[in-house]
């Protein structure tokens, strides 16, 4: 909810004031790096005093209900700043859309399709997406199931995860 949402905003710019580490050469990870938290129906990624959050619009793995969004929140002033909505065509009926990465020169956001393998790429600057890589061998999962703690689950999780380097690229 939003409530919740802007309780969220309001702990982290708590934390954001009261650690000069946070802010502190921010972009330089000998210092601090940001990380990224996943959990079941949302990615979340904090940049350059933003908090991107990603629905996938597919609680639990059951198919999508509409477009998959970023919701993006100005850190400073605890506002929704915009909502980002993926274009037909870069996602399916059963994508689970997963794990953004924000690239700043490029100015773009990189996501995984878990299902249905490939990357989804949002044009910040055209406010477009699109998919690329689609059932690459690069986004297509080499086995069929996770063993997790020495529980099978059988779902085949595709592309998960974008990693950058030191210079954020």
């Amino acid at each position: 909810t939003h409530d919740s949402i802007a309780r969220l905003i309001r702990d982290l710019n708590l934390i954001y004031k009261a650690e000069p580490a946070m802010r502190t050469e921010e972009y330089n990870n000998v210092h601090f790096n940001w990380l990224m938290v996943n959990n079941h129906e949302q990615s979340v990624y904090a940049f350059e005093n933003k908090l991107y959050i990603l629905d996938t619009r597919n609680a639990f793995w059951q198919g999508i209900i509409d477009a998959p969004r970023i919701f993006v929140f100005d850190l400073q002033s605890n506002t929704l700043e915009d909502i980002l909505i993926l274009e037909e065509g870069s996602f399916a009926l059963n994508s689970y859309v997963n794990d953004l990465r924000i690239d700043k020169e490029n100015q773009i956001i990189i996501m995984t399709d878990s299902n249905e393998p490939a990357l989804i790429i949002y044009d910040l600057k055209n406010r477009k997406s699109k998919r690329v890589l689609e059932q690459h061998p690069s986004t297509k999962a080499e086995k069929n199931h996770l063993n997790i703690a020495g529980n099978i689950w059988k779902n085949t999780v595709h592309s998960d995860g974008i990693a950058f380097d030191s210079k954020n690229k």
